[in-house]
């Protein structure tokens, strides 16, 4: 085998992984056949991709750093590939509201900032 080379077992089978790129119709046999042993029909291998996406940005990482994963130019093209999840939304309109309140209830604003790790009721007092 060249060199540079290597060779992995998975499950029985086993895939060369080369320095070169793969070519398309290589990696369309191999997603035909992956895809069968693990009775997916409706699956394509570009779905893999936004699924990632999605993952990554529901880590909390930021609308950058998801572009730069998934090696996009823009951040227009990310956000077609990329879901978004309401909740991150939610608690960022629930920080400002608490800011709001704490500052009309006569509170020093840091009081409606959450703690480093870890969530904070400023009703209870910490």
């Amino acid at each position: 085998r060249p060199s540079g080379d290597r060779r992995i077992a998975a499950r029985g089978h086993q895939i060369t992984l080369t320095a070169k790129p793969l070519s398309e119709s290589v990696m369309t046999n191999a997603w035909q056949v992956l895809r069968a042993r693990a009775g997916l029909t409706d699956v394509r291998i570009h779905d893999q991709r936004h699924t990632a996406g999605t993952y990554v940005s529901q880590t909390g990482a930021n609308a950058f750093h998801v572009r730069d994963f998934l090696r996009h130019k823009t951040l227009a093209m990310t956000g077609r590939y990329v879901n978004r999840d309401v909740d991150p939304l939610r608690a960022l309109a629930d920080s400002i509201g608490d800011r709001i309140s704490a500052g009309l209830d006569g509170r020093d604003l840091d009081d409606s900032l959450p703690p480093k790790g870890g969530s904070h009721d400023p009703k209870r007092g910490g």
